[in-house]
């Protein structure tokens, strides 16, 4: 079962070798429709739950709250007695972006796959010229600003002003085009617990008694 909320859409869908028995997408907000999106699965491909071998999720990068509500559903699941020792798989959202963009538009030349991370930053996917994309990392705009290839925008909500800024192209984000990367493309990841994925390391400021005080009234 693949279960996908890390973009503006929630989608599902149940894998066979290299087709989809059952798929399913929907704009809807991620608790609704994560669990109709398994029911529908299940209907497309005539199997029960009892069925499924395994789970695959998108950690990220991309909705925080949608991964999120994905991890904690398999992780309810994984707590059941019948499902404990079924295997969990986790990819990347800008990797299977990467593979999707190769195969449907073949672009020339380098690009990169990016969306927001927060306030003044982007995260970004590089592609290179050996074809083995590196890591994802987390530019300034600046940054963004002088790359010189073509840009594909990553959704994970509906367009923002900030995002209209650049001139970027973005992409249909959608597992029904690709079952057969996942095939044949190393994107699964064998984890322990499902968890989203964060670019970079957490900060945390020192607590300071000034910046909790009101000071001295005058």
């Amino acid at each position: 079962m693949f279960l996908d909320a890390s973009s503006f859409l929630v989608q599902a869908g149940i894998l066979s070798g290299n087709k989809w028995l059952g798929y399913f997408r929907s704009e809807e907000p991620a608790l609704q429709s994560i669990f109709q999106g398994i029911e529908v699965c299940l209907q497309m491909a005539g199997l029960s739950f009892s069925n499924i071998t395994g789970f695959a999720y998108c950690e990220g990068p991309g909705s925080l709250l949608g991964i999120r509500l994905v991890s904690m559903a398999i992780r309810g699941w994984k707590a059941q007695k019948d499902f404990k020792d079924l295997p969990v798989y986790a990819y990347n959202s800008f990797e299977l972006s990467s593979a999707l963009i190769k195969k449907v538009h073949n672009p020339p030349g380098l690009y990169a796959v990016v969306s927001q991370s927060r306030r003044g930053f982007w995260n970004i996917l590089k592609s290179s010229e050996n074809g083995k994309d590196e890591k994802v990392a987390e530019v300034g705009e600046s940054d963004l600003k002088l790359f010189p290839g073509g840009i594909w925008l990553f959704k994970q909500k509906k367009l923002s002003a900030a995002e209209g800024d650049f001139q970027k192209m973005a992409f249909d984000y959608n597992l029904e085009e690709c079952p057969e990367i996942f095939a044949q493309c190393a994107l699964l990841r064998l984890v322990d617990e499902p968890d989203a994925l964060f670019v970079c390391e957490t900060e945390y400021l020192k607590w300071d008694s000034k910046r909790h005080s009101l000071g001295d009234k005058k």
